[in-house]
């Protein structure tokens, strides 16, 4: 695949009223590498991920061939828009069936700062692509000229059309097309296809520190936590490891562990048969043989204690 024209460095060069030559040099930093398609449903925008990582273009003037970034008074508007990556080759390309669309911030304005250089840069967090597939990025380039001197040679601002007045908002007469920048080619992926997002990048997270608005991600990977230090501490790990306590050893619920092997010394207490005469059940570790086949009859105490009750009831 050729490399096109203008992609990730271009230069521009103009003459001003005053015969001045003016040079922009646009450079695409940090190049997008994948992105998340989004859709064009209804539930989309819930759902957006941003390219990853950000694109980041620097700007930077130079006024006959000397630094001037920060000292030319202009207002500067990077635009992005969306362009299918296709091979340049002989032969009818396929058109893809879908219109490839850009949605999020497509604008950013110059924003300057120290780091890593002295330059204007436009940052894009907010970028997003509704179909999947291989694409890349055009960053155009627009410039509101503000005073006479940096107006284009031929060009001159209409003066009936200026304003005396010295605390009147800044009048741009004219704002102007300079020149374009395109990104290297980056993947897009569908929901189920996205292997993820990686860790910020040293210039997002440079930029960020700086007051530019860019979403951070930290390594996701957490430290184990340490024990507390203390009483606690000290006898974590002996609950988990090493000879267990005498009191925490489960108790023994087996038939020999029952009271009837014990001893003679735990005496079972006497049952309600055995209060009111009846005989008593033979002892659990006798066989079925043994066992009466017929129930006990009732004895007089038990029928004259009966009687006595429903005597009682029916007089009350």
């Amino acid at each position: 695949m050729q490399q096109p024209l203008h992609e990730t460095r271009n230069e521009f060069h103009r003459t001003t009223i005053d015969r001045r030559t003016i040079t922009y040099s646009l450079e695409v930093v940090q190049q997008p590498e994948k992105a998340r398609a989004c859709g064009s449903g209804n539930k989309s925008s819930n759902d957006r991920r941003p390219v990853d990582p950000p694109p980041v273009v620097e700007l930077k003037i130079h006024i006959n061939g000397s630094e001037a970034t920060m000292i030319y008074d202009a207002t500067f508007m990077l635009y992005a828009s969306l362009e299918v990556a296709r091979p340049i080759a002989a032969g009818k390309m396929h058109t893809p069936s879908a219109i490839p669309v850009l949605a999020g911030v497509t604008v950013a304005s110059a924003a300057y700062l120290e780091k890593p250089k002295r330059a204007a840069y436009f940052i894009f967090p907010d970028l997003s692509v509704r179909h999947e597939g291989w694409y890349r990025l055009r960053f155009s380039l627009f410039e509101g000229v503000k005073h006479d001197i940096d107006a284009d040679l031929g060009k001159p601002f209409d003066r009936s059309l200026r304003v005396d007045n010295v605390n009147a908002p800044v009048r741009h007469e004219g704002v102007f097309n300079r020149m374009d920048v395109l990104s290297t080619p980056f993947q897009v992926y569908s929901a189920k296809k996205f292997p993820g997002l990686d860790q910020s990048t040293e210039l997002s997270v440079l930029v960020a520190d700086q007051g530019c608005r860019v979403r951070i991600r930290r390594d996701v990977r957490q430290r184990k936590r340490r024990p507390k230090a203390g009483a606690e501490g000290d006898e974590a790990p002996s609950s988990y490891q090493g000879t267990p306590h005498a009191n925490n050893r489960p108790l023994d619920h087996s038939r020999s562990a029952s009271r009837d092997s014990l001893g003679s010394q735990y005496d079972r207490r006497e049952s309600v048969d055995s209060l009111y005469g009846r005989p008593a059940l033979p002892n659990r570790q006798m066989s079925g043989s043994s066992l009466p086949m017929t129930s006990p009859a009732p004895s007089p105490f038990n029928v004259n204690a009966a009687s006595f009750c429903v005597w009682t009831i029916c007089s009350v």
